[in-house]
């Protein structure tokens, strides 16, 4: 099949313009159509970048094999692609949400987490025994955050009643999981009262619905539990930071943090003795 000449290299220009001004007409209004759509049923809003994409593919095959000029709307058309695509991703990285792991071992693990943090660690979670199985990256994280902030630890307590149901429920002895937290804070222990580092844990009075890790306090990683299904390395993982310019309310990261703040305020503070 051959493309049609309009011409001249003017004419040429001039449709492929017009046919990239019509690309971009249809793509607003399939924006603006699907936007009302999401609005009833989010679970709609999947297809509308695959309905743009799908556009741009097809439309750039037909100009190639109809019209010369071809490059010219293939180069208007990328940009109009471009701003969908990047107003597609902005309205999650104005609220903070730059990421997300469709499993925790398969993207930023609690080794690589740890790695990150450089001069403040909070963690809400049952017992930090992921965080403190690496003993050498767990205590290169509070010796680099041993200031005058303390690293602040939320966890469940040893003697839970919930932790010997969590463990029949995984099919494990009834103390298994109390024997892990305890281990867990053993060695919290040795780095507090041994190296006075400076670590403060508190403990809560019901379990909460998510694991929060407050990193360099402008980065949040948010998992949560399904108790007696696992570790919790095989759920998914939000990747959550604070907004530079704007009201701190507007973010997801405010939400997190002032819910950690609130168990942490309504929480027992920990003498590193007991349970020991």
């Amino acid at each position: 099949m051959q493309a049609i000449d309009p011409g001249s290299t003017g004419t040429a220009l001039f449709i492929n313009i017009v046919a990239s001004a019509l690309f971009a007409l249809a793509v607003l209004v399939g924006e603006r159509l699907y936007s009302r759509i999401a609005h009833r049923n989010p679970a709609y809003r999947k297809w509308r970048l695959l309905a743009i994409v799908s556009a741009w593919i097809v439309a750039n095959i037909a100009v190639y094999a109809f019209l010369s000029g071809w490059p010219v709307f293939l180069l208007i058309t990328s940009i109009t692609l471009s701003v969908t695509l990047f107003n597609e991703l902005n309205q999650f990285w104005q609220i903070g949400l730059v990421g997300a792991d469709r499993e925790v071992r398969g993207g930023i693990d609690y080794g690589t987490a740890l790695g990150m943090c450089q001069h403040s660690f909070s963690f809400l979670g049952i017992g930090a025994s992921k965080l403190t199985q690496n003993q050498k990256a767990f205590r290169d994280v509070i010796d680099r955050c041993n200031r005058a902030t303390p690293v602040r630890l939320l966890l469940g307590r040893p003697d839970a009643v919930e932790l010997e149901r969590f463990a029949q429920m995984a099919g494990k002895d009834k103390d298994s999981y109390k024997r892990t937290v305890t281990e867990s804070l053993r060695f919290i222990a040795r780095l507090r009262n041994g190296e006075a580092k400076n670590i403060s844990v508190r403990f809560y009075e019901q379990f909460p619905a998510f694991r929060l890790m407050f990193i360099d306090e402008s980065i949040c990683l948010m998992s949560y539990y399904i108790m007696g299904k696992g570790d919790g390395s095989n759920l998914p993982q939000l990747h959550v930071v604070k907004t530079p310019g704007s009201q701190d309310t507007q973010a997801l990261y405010f939400g997190f943090a002032e819910y950690f703040e609130k168990i942490w305020n309504n929480s027992n503070e920990w003498d590193f003795k007991e349970f020991l």
